[in-house]
């Protein structure tokens, strides 16, 4: 009998669909796995690209957690599937709000039992996104057993600019500076790990933890962006979404010079905050070096035990 596999995912500026594309080609070399997709959807429709006030206007429902309901018409039965990935990219230090939709609504209780992988799209920082997608995937009664991460691998200052741009207009290739998004080659390396899915479903032991699932790098992690993500978060997206989205339910006129307020604080703490919060980790590296890797383990758990 032919293994079941899932694909959840949503898609915007076309990363995460090229992502799954290259996974399932790998889990189809290897296997004669059956394959479907569902497209997470919401009320709302996301452009791309975004206009400019568009793309801001979605961080305070996005970073804290309020989606318009899940529009999926029909709802797929999950427990026909024997492995579901959920694809997805990062928004504003959190998992999209199609992605959010989905986790509240009665879809997701269907991952229950489950053996489930996550796989991210972003620019750099996804490590509070995975964790939250773990948390509900925990709740939901999931099994999450392994995350792949597809990050940009530019210098952070240069994605600092080609990645708006290309947010906003379209274009990925800026004068004498790198693509915007995931490399080629990040893509490309996705048909092994997926070749390792396939013969993982073939076999039929549902073994997710064998030896052979360690033989790829899935998970790209750059510690040096754990604490100012981790700050950026809880410091300044988190109060500041809270206080533009209330606000703005009694006093609507208000939500758009907060948001622009918004993007100003934003950009001052790209350009300020966080060169400090590196210093102060460089600083905690060496005299206080418990800390620094108990912020490592966090940031990895549960991905390797």
């Amino acid at each position: 009998m032919k293994a079941k596999i899932l694909f959840l995912l949503h898609s915007n500026a076309g990363q995460t669909r090229r992502a799954v594309d290259e996974l399932a080609k790998g889990i189809c070399a290897s296997s004669s796995a059956e394959i479907s997709y569902i497209e997470l959807m919401d009320a709302k429709e996301y452009p791309f690209p975004w206009g400019f006030y568009e793309f801001f206007s979605i961080f305070p429902e996005c970073a804290i957690e309020k989606p318009d309901p899940l529009t999926i018409n029909p709802q797929p039965i999950l427990s026909d599937y024997d492995l579901i990935v959920i694809a997805y990219p990062i928004w504003f230090l959190s998992p999209s709000l199609p992605l959010q939709a989905f986790f509240k609504s009665h879809l997701a209780d269907g991952l229950k039992g489950k053996p489930i992988v996550s796989l991210i799209t972003c620019r750099n920082m996804w490590v509070e996104a995975g964790q939250r997608v773990t948390q509900w995937i925990s709740e939901k009664g999931g099994a999450l057993v392994d995350t792949i991460v597809l990050a940009d691998r530019s210098p952070p200052w240069t994605t600092f600019i080609t990645t708006p741009v290309w947010m906003l207009t379209g274009n990925k290739k800026l004068p004498m500076l790198p693509e915007a998004g995931i490399q080629e080659e990040d893509y490309l390396r996705l048909r092994e790990w997926g070749q390792l899915i396939g013969d993982t479903v073939s076999s039929g032991a549902n073994n997710w933890h064998k030896p052979s699932l360690d033989q790829v790098e899935t998970i790209a992690l750059q510690e040096k962006y754990i604490l100012p993500e981790k700050v950026l978060k809880n410091l300044l997206f988190k109060p500041a979404a809270f206080g533009i989205y209330h606000l703005s339910r009694f006093l609507p006129i208000v939500r758009k010079p907060f948001v622009y307020l918004f993007l100003v604080f934003l950009v001052f703490s790209i350009l300020i905050l966080i060169p400090i919060v590196l210093v102060m980790k460089i600083f905690l590296r060496i005299f206080f070096k418990d800390i620094g890797e108990s912020l490592r383990k966090k940031a990895l758990y549960p991905y390797h035990q």
